[in-house]
């Protein structure tokens, strides 16, 4: 790594999942100088983060997280919800789930309806690829998981940094997903990444199958470039603002970046561009900390006006989503027996020697039984449609929708359309060999868990600053349930439990008259499954939306080159630009859309590679 200095051609707010693809690309050219800044440190050979099987272990610890709470949730019976995001080297795709999914063509078609040119389908189709080298399984694991009749292995990348596979290691709950879902009528004969598909799968994973660890950006995409010359990283530097000047046209140009790092103020300087890739949460902060935002919180803060932009910080969306446990009827089904070392320390231990004798066993396992479905009862019968027409009518008629913001309307249109389409879907499902809370394992019952989560939600949040003090945490309201149809939508999936569990061979894993949290799960009544999910949906902790990709008249804070509105050379490249929220788990999106603005990155600064 070559020498510190203070001025660098680009500088880079968050080692994290974009700002590392963004490292990685740009310090390709060798005249290229590149700072990344972090508030975090490099922990990529930390166990916590490299087996796979410990996804949950760095959460709600500081050194490896920003342990972000939302303020008190008016719907969701006025809980705080933690809200765990990287704060290491490589971000948030360091200690999340690791799961490698989808969105739907729709996603892109809502990017180019937010006046976004070059964001379609097609063109990312490419960026899809490049980020990956996929891993294909065993025959034995593809048969097992029904993958021969949906997946097409052409459609994944074969030379990309990050590594993906469908991980081998599984419990006999992997065996029975599909022919449940088949008993239920439903089947699937669509790759997930081709963007149109309703049915189980199996989900890929972002891990290295050759050594059994998560693969992230922090492995993947610095590693090989730690050494270049022209490339620079200081940890725990925390960012106080981005400089800026006013050009001749009236313009505004960052210059450069204030940081604190071991209680000393630091300041460097950027020749080209800054980015900033901060995450969902931080973007915004930043921006606002900077003078760009909206007005009156600036003035309320002391803070300069530089530019005024009221959407900074709105727009915020996540994934609600509820769990069930149950108790199995057998522990080949559930990992719980292992992961709770109070049970059988020894058998604790010897799934460790496993994982690291052999890169397999429980420690190498990851969540990967899903399945997408539309709102079945609603969009399959007359009687389910004019239902449907009719929560249309009460919660997402067009007068509605007409009071919203400009690009809050086209959302909701966009949306309307997807929740009437039964080829499109409203939640996905997972089923996990574990008790994901540990509120029935802890008492030493061997579970699985039911999982259903929002895919297009409609609620809409947002985050700000409280104080000049970037150390301070922002106010961060994601206002979960506050549109009634996320929970009509996510209370009738979670009703549904009942006819999984009900169905065969489900119903042979999940003990009859077994434990379960709640004691009345599954339920019987719509309203039991509303009030089950006011009292305990949580989020899926996919946060974006807070600095969208939008044109300006449609609540955009940058353009559709990732400039924000009002500066020559300041970019915002992380999951805050996103207009709309993918349906599922969105780390592959991150990385497909970092590399496509790498490329325009490239194009505007006139870099061109042999």
């Amino acid at each position: 790594m070559g020498s510190l200095s203070d001025t660098f051609d680009i500088i880079i707010i968050g080692g994290g999942t974009a700002g590392l693809v963004i490292a990685n690309r740009l310090s390709e050219d060798p005249n290229t100088q590149v700072l990344v800044l972090d508030a975090g440190k490099n922990r990529n050979d930390d166990p916590i983060l490299t087996i796979p099987a410990l996804i949950h272990e760095g959460w709600n610890k500081p050194e490896y997280d920003w342990i972000y709470k939302t303020v008190p949730q008016e719907h969701l019976n006025g809980r705080e919800i933690s809200h765990p995001r990287g704060k290491v080297l490589g971000g948030t795709s360091a200690i999340n789930a690791m799961s490698a999914m989808y969105p739907g063509r729709g996603l892109w078609d809502a990017w180019t309806e937010a006046g976004n040119e070059g964001w379609d389908f097609e063109t990312m189709k490419p960026y899809y690829k490049k980020f990956q080298t996929f891993h294909r399984p065993s025959k034995e694991t593809i048969a097992a998981l029904g993958m021969d009749s949906y997946y097409d292995f052409d459609l994944y990348g074969t030379d990309g940094p990050i590594q993906t596979t469908v991980v081998e290691f599984r419990t006999a709950l992997g065996d029975i997903w599909w022919d449940t879902w088949k008993n239920l009528g439903m089947t699937s004969n669509s790759d997930p990444i081709q963007g149109v598909m309703v049915g189980p799968f199996a989900c890929s994973t972002l891990m290295d199958p050759t050594t059994a660890t998560r693969s992230h950006a922090g492995k993947a995409y610095w590693e090989p470039i730690a050494s270049r010359p022209n490339v620079h990283f200081r940890g725990e530097a925390l960012v106080e603002k981005i400089l800026v000047s006013n050009g001749t046209d009236g313009s505004v140009i960052a210059t450069g970046v204030q940081y604190n790092t071991n209680g000393q103020r630091k300041v460097v300087h950027a020749q080209k561009e800054v980015v900033l890739s901060a995450g969902a949460f931080n973007s915004p902060a930043l921006l606002e900390m900077s003078g760009i935002g909206n007005r009156e919180l600036l003035e309320s803060m002391g803070i300069d006006v530089i530019i005024n932009n009221p959407h900074v910080g709105e727009n915020l969306q996540d994934h609600p989503f509820c769990l069930v446990p149950f108790e199995a009827t057998d522990e080949k089904y559930s990992i719980d027996h292992i992961r709770d070392t109070f049970r059988d320390p020894k058998r604790v231990e010897a799934a460790m020697l496993e994982y690291q004798t052999s890169q397999s066993g429980p420690f190498a396992m990851a969540f990967n039984l899903m399945g997408y479905m539309p709102l079945i009862d609603l969009t399959s019968t007359p009687a389910g449609e004019a239902e449907l027409n009719d929560l249309f009518s009460r919660y997402l008629d067009d007068s509605y929708i007409s009071s919203l913001s400009p690009g809050q309307q086209k959302q909701a249109f966009h949306i309307r359309s997807l929740l009437k389409d039964p080829k499109d879907t409203s939640v996905f499902y997972s089923a996990t060999p574990m008790d994901i809370r540990k509120s029935l394992s802890a008492k030493g019952y061997t579970c699985i868990s039911l999982v259903g989560c929002v895919t297009h939600p409609l609620s809409r949040g947002s985050t700000h600053i409280t104080s000049t003090d970037p150390a301070v945490m922002p106010r961060i309201d994601p206002r979960y349930l506050s549109h009634p149809l996320d929970l009509e939508v996510l209370a009738r999936h979670i009703l549904y439990f009942t006819t999984i569990a009900q169905t065969a061979p489900m119903s042979d894993v999940i003990k009859s008259n077994g434990a379960r949290d709640p004691e009345n799960a599954p339920f019987k009544t719509l309203e039991e499954a509303k009030e089950f999910t006011k009292a305990a949906a949580s989020t899926q902790y996919h946060p974006c939306g807070t600095c969208a990709m939008a044109s300006e008249e449609l609540d955009g804070v940058v353009n559709d080159r990732a400039k924000v509105y009002g500066t020559t050379n300041l970019r915002v490249v992380d999951a805050s630009i996103f207009p709309i929220i993918p349906k599922g788990p969105f780390t592959t999106t991150i990385y497909a859309m970092a590399e496509r603005v790498a490329d325009l990155m490239k194009e505007d600064l006139g870099i061109t590679m042999k």
